[in-house]
């Protein structure tokens, strides 16, 4: 929680606690709604104590967790029977609790918590939770705050994303919304709206419907393989690059327009480096008349490279700026009529009216609830739609090739050791090396790790590659580390990203802007990027469904 926040109600605990004393508990009747009578539960950030003597009288088992030792304190004054029952602690890391809950409230205290650090608290207070336990958050919009601070007249902290924001989040994590109301302010503030979250952390997830996405795929006549390229590139974008996402006013998700077409480019580069031609349209021959709107352009790139280490090579001279001449004209080109096929072909035809363009931002648009199934599912469609996509393409062959032909070329990927010689490039030339997660010293034989396992996120990016001890490698293998794991070792983590940095900063900072999205500040990019590193880790445990007990961590090792 924002300690400049924690510090005002540290400050003005009794005059706080008597503006707000005297309003009935509006806790008490979400909880006695939606928990079963006399469970437990872990108030966060109870305040003065109103809610939680509330609950407590009414029979439920309710203990607090308050960061403002003041505040603490006058609400067992005015309510003895919660003394002993609150202890110091905030969100989302200073949580001295050894007890998982049947719920947790929150209420107006996700707002103090700094953007960066919402999806930890979320996360800590999943792990608050027993299955199937309940969360019921409180968050307010419409507060009066300067623009570039967040802060109130006072002092105070509030970061307020919209109800569609903050349900995202939650469901990210692995919650199932419930319930939503969004009611006015009860102290009469006219700016102020509440929305009441009742979440639930099941204990087994459900998948949520699928109906455009499965029309586009399986039900909407398809005369080229654009939509199922645009299907593609938004899974994989919802997996692995969440905060390129813009949320706009009206309810409308956008993806950077470039984003979409740098995906297209890998996507078709070994369909058209293939000896065999391979159709994207129907009809389209060798020679045709009306080929695929970026097949020439794209084809003079490939053949460029294609005696001299093909797409790998590319992409290490386009990810570190080298791309010099003609080859840099050659690349504009084929991204230009990308953008336009795009444009053109999907966004205007496919679940006519789903998709949008914001020429003015060049962003891609779709609404809300669709890209919600794209972040929860994107790991699971894309797959589904490279299936589709090659048989689409058998089709427009006339059956001339196969399925597996077409599917070897749309998975394939850059080789694994040529993708980590620059890595490895780095840690050879440091003047000292340790284990990222042992700490232990290395002598010049290493490994290079893929922290998230390239068997769950095919992601060659320097800042997922860390040297690690052969035997401490073998031990993870195609594991993911344990939060604990990570945190235990983030000053290696930092520190080798910093190496990189130093030996690769063009390539570094390129594939870092994309993994962070736009609008992260570079002079503190460390800090940032460590959470959105524990974001994505756990992030992919949820979509993916990794087992807990499979995690890698040393002690468990």
């Amino acid at each position: 929680m924002d300690a400049q926040t924690v510090s005002f109600y540290e400050a003005r605990a009794r005059d706080w606690t008597a503006q707000h004393g005297g309003i009935s508990s509006p806790a008490l009747v979400i909880c006695q709604k939606w928990l079963r009578p006399g469970c437990t539960i872990l108030d966060v950030g109870p305040g003065g104590g109103r809610d939680m003597a509330a609950l407590l009288q009414a029979g439920f088992e309710v203990y607090g967790l308050e960061p403002a030792a003041a505040l603490a304190a006058e609400a067992e004054a005015i309510f003895p029977q919660l003394q002993g029952r609150i202890v110091r602690g905030s969100l989302p890391g200073d949580l001295p609790v050894d007890r998982v809950f049947s719920a947790v409230l929150c209420s107006a205290v996700l707002m103090h918590v700094p953007a960066e650090e919402w999806f930890e608290a979320v996360y800590a207070l999943r792990r608050l939770l027993a299955p199937s336990g309940r969360a019921i958050i409180f968050v307010s919009t419409g507060r009066q705050v300067d623009p570039v601070t967040s802060r109130d007249a006072e002092g105070r902290l509030f970061h307020e994303p919209s109800p569609e924001a903050a349900q995202l989040l939650f469901e990210r994590v692995g919650f199932k919304l419930l319930s939503l109301q969004t009611t006015p302010d009860r102290m009469g503030r006219a700016e102020l709206r509440w929305h009441v979250f009742v979440f639930e952390w099941p204990s087994q997830v459900t998948l949520p419907p699928l109906d455009i996405i499965q029309r586009i795929i399986g039900a909407e006549s398809k005369s080229a393989t654009y939509k199922l390229a645009l299907l593609r590139a938004l899974s994989e974008a919802a997996a692995r690059n969440m905060h390129s996402a813009v949320p706009l006013a009206d309810g409308r998700v956008g993806l950077p327009l470039d984003l979409l077409a740098e995906k297209w480019l890998r996507y078709y580069w070994p369909l058209f480096e293939s000896g065999r031609f391979i159709p994207g349209a129907n009809g389209e021959r060798p020679g045709a008349a009306k080929p695929l709107a970026f097949r020439r352009a794209l084809t003079v790139l490939v053949e460029r490279y294609r005696n001299v280490g093909g797409y790998p090579a590319f992409n290490i001279e386009w990810s570190g700026a080298a791309l010099i001449g003609a080859a840099r004209t050659e690349l504009g080109e084929a991204l230009k009529r990308i953008r336009r096929a795009i444009l053109d072909g999907p966004v205007f035809f496919a679940a006519k009216g789903t998709f949008t363009y914001d020429s003015q931002r060049r962003l891609v648009t779709l609404p809300f609830e669709l890209w919600r199934e794209f972040v929860q599912l994107g790991f699971w469609i894309e797959p589904a739609v490279v299936l589709e996509w090659a048989v689409e393409t058998r089709r427009m062959s006339k059956q001339e090739l196969t399925v597996g032909e077409v599917l070897t070329l749309l998975t394939a990927e850059l080789e694994e050791d040529r993708s980590v010689a620059d890595a490895r490039r780095t840690f050879e030339t440091a003047p000292a090396l340790a284990c990222v997660w042992s700490g232990a010293r290395l002598p010049r034989v290493f490994d290079v790790d893929h922290a998230i396992p390239f068997s769950l996120w095919r992601c060659n990016d320097l800042w997922n590659l860390l040297p690690a001890s052969p035997a401490v490698n073998n031990l993870k293998r195609d594991r993911l580390p344990t939060l604990e794991l990570v945190k235990r070792s983030e000053e290696r983590i930092i520190g080798n990203w910093r190496l990189h940095e130093a030996r690769f900063p063009l390539r570094f900072g390129a594939e870092l802007s994309r993994f962070l999205g736009a609008g992260f500040e570079r002079a503190n990019w460390e800090l940032t990027a460590m959470r959105r590193f524990r974001e994505a880790i756990e992030a992919t445990a949820v979509q993916r469904r990794v087992d807990p007990s499979s995690r890698f961590d040393l002690t468990a090792a």
